[in-house]
Order: structure tokens, then sequence, then C-alpha cells
């Protein structure tokens, strides 16, 4: 099976690999680990990297439906796309080139809950910000999707295990 460009077509068809981390064009998945910067914020490091093919030849690999709307516009002409799967604890955000097809990464967590796409806001030409409905923020780096923050919210951490409590 040829699966270059596997991640651009899954994202085309509305659906990811069921496999937390930051998933790129170049069918490469990020993983990511979170660590505690504070008592209110953590922030992640690169636990390493999985091949799309890898992933989708193993027995125990899922896809998972993403929920997408409009978007909102960022400062550069991007289209920034967040919301939920078809799994409860799962959230995602996209960031595409203008064209909602053109995919520049996907940020896919199973454990972090549905990112409310009506709270995206941008904070400057390098970031912007979206809450899960925990009311936990997350900002992100449009030119590194690795950089992030997670802010605690309203109802603690997600999953307080996944953070190492």
């Amino acid at each position: 099976m040829n699966t270059a460009g596997t991640i651009r077509s899954l994202w085309t068809q509305r659906k990811a690999i069921r496999l937390s981390g930051i998933h790129l064009p170049d069918d490469t998945i990020v993983r990511l680990g979170f660590a505690e910067a504070s008592d209110d914020e953590v922030r992640p490091f690169v636990r390493g990297k999985a091949s799309a093919a890898k992933v989708l030849s193993s027995d125990q690999c899922t896809l998972s439906t993403l929920s997408v709307g409009d978007g909102a516009v960022g400062p550069r002409g991007q289209r920034i796309h967040a919301g939920e799967t078809s799994e409860g604890s799962e959230g995602y955000v996209a960031v595409c080139l203008g064209n909602d097809d053109d995919l520049l990464w996907l940020a896919f967590f199973d454990f972090s809950n549905p990112f409310e796409w009506d709270t995206l806001r941008i904070i400057d030409e390098q970031r912007f910000a979206v809450k899960t409905n925990h009311r936990a923020d997350w900002t992100f780096s449009f030119d590194d999707p690795t950089n992030i923050t997670v802010e605690k919210g309203d109802f603690g951490w997600p999953l307080d295990s996944y953070w190492g409590r």
C-alpha cells in the first residue's frame, strides 16, 4: 500500500490516525510528552517520531473522525480548525494554508478533551490559543506546532495521570 501523503489524505477525509502528537504532511507523527512547568502550566517535550505507514500497518491502529467546521483565518491567511473527534476524550487543532486541504500540521490528542472552535483567538503573528471543553487553555505556535503551552482548566488537569500526577 502506498502511504505517501497519508496524513494529508486522511485530513481531506476529515479523519486522523488515533495517535497523540503532531501529524505532519510528510507522514511523520511527532510524539509528545508533557511536563509540569508550574502549578498551573504544562509544556511538551518531543518523545520521538513515528511514521504514518508503520502506525497504519499496526494491528492496533484505528482512525478517528474529525468534526470540522468553517475554521478561523490566521494572521497570514492560514485556516485554523479546532474541535472534537469521534471519541469523547479526544481533541484536535489543525492549521492549513489558505486552502483547507493544504494541511500544514494537525495536533491530535487522545486525552485533551474536545477543543472548542468558538474560543479560538489569535494572540499575535506567531501564536493562537483555544480552550477545551474542560476550559484548559492551549496556546500553539503557527510555525512550530511542538511549541505548546497548556494552562490548567476550570476542572483541573485532563487525565492527571497523563501529566505525571
